[in-house]
């Protein structure tokens, strides 16, 4: 099944939103890691809730959504890029195996909700907001409140198996108007009517249409999403070589003669022994080929 993040538009107003249900991409990450299902369905509402950012923000690379908290889900960490590549990783306290029922704020106990754009040019942009409120949804809505000035509102849902949401935001420059604030709280209150078995299993035109068949919904298009991390075995060779060669040498010997480096995302494994070692420090020949 693909992936789809949908992009629409309220005709005669300056309102948007986006539409993202996730099933193959959210099963593929799944896949790799053997989470509690309370962690799988934070995990799905924060995919969810980034595809949904990073169609917003028009950028040309990755958007990352931290959570981290002194909680028992002390980190959740999601990213997306503009091709629709996105990856996850949570890290968790024993307790969650046998954890079904645990309000927002016990699992994530205090701490901060980080946005970090990435662009493949320029510098990075980092946004940081507290952990207040009762779900991500309302983390976020708080975020663009307080960082972008900007009314939005997000609706997250997961369960073990898929993970959807629904993202609705006034186009900027037009926040202050009384009428863009009169169709705004229409939306919005017809958004709230919405239910997890609703946007987790119907179709993306049959929810639209059930929420918003008395307005003018213009879609826009839509952009395919998928599972993929972006480790190789390059990027595990360059972070290698920012280590000094004795001090490779020295944990290489203390490993059988050779280094392993795993990728927390997706699991994959890179291993490096003594030729790979001792290549990284050599001077660059542009004749020869690098590591693949």
């Amino acid at each position: 099944m693909t992936d789809l993040l949908h992009h629409f538009h309220f005709q005669h107003s300056a309102l948007r939103g986006e539409l993202v249900q996730l099933s193959g991409s959210y099963t593929a990450l799944l896949g790799t890691h053997d989470y509690p299902d309370i962690v799988k369905r934070q995990m799905g509402q924060a995919l969810a809730a980034v595809a949904l950012m990073t169609s917003t923000l028009k950028l040309f690379g990755s958007l990352i959504l931290e959570v981290k908290g002194n909680g028992p889900l002390s980190l959740l960490m999601v990213e997306c890029n503009d091709a629709g590549d996105m990856r996850g990783i949570a890290h968790y306290d024993d307790s969650l195996n046998t954890t079904n029922d645990i309000t927002w704020g016990d699992l994530v106990g205090d701490g901060h909700c980080i946005l970090t754009i990435d662009p493949n040019e320029g510098e990075r942009y980092q946004g940081i907001v507290s952990l207040s409120g009762q779900s991500l949804s309302e983390v976020l809505t708080h975020y663009f409140a307080q960082s972008e000035q900007l009314p939005t509102r997000f609706w997250l849902f997961a369960n073990e198996i898929s993970a959807a949401g629904l993202l609705l935001q006034v186009l900027p420059g037009h926040d202050h108007e009384e009428k863009e604030s009169e169709d705004w709280s229409r939306v919005v209150t017809l958004a709230d009517t919405l239910v997890a078995s609703e946007l987790l299993g119907l179709e993306a035109n049959t929810v639209l249409y059930r929420l918003y068949h008395d307005e003018q919904v213009l879609l826009l298009g839509q952009h395919e999403l998928r599972f993929k991390c972006s480790c190789t075995r390059q990027r595990s060779a360059n972070a290698l070589r920012a280590i000094d060669a004795e001090e490779l040498q020295d944990i290489a010997n203390e490993n059988g003669g050779f280094i392993d480096v795993n990728c927390q995302f997706c699991r994959n494994h890179y291993r490096f022994d003594a030729i790979d070692l001792a290549a990284l420090h050599q001077p660059i020949d542009s004749s020869s080929s690098s590591l693949q």
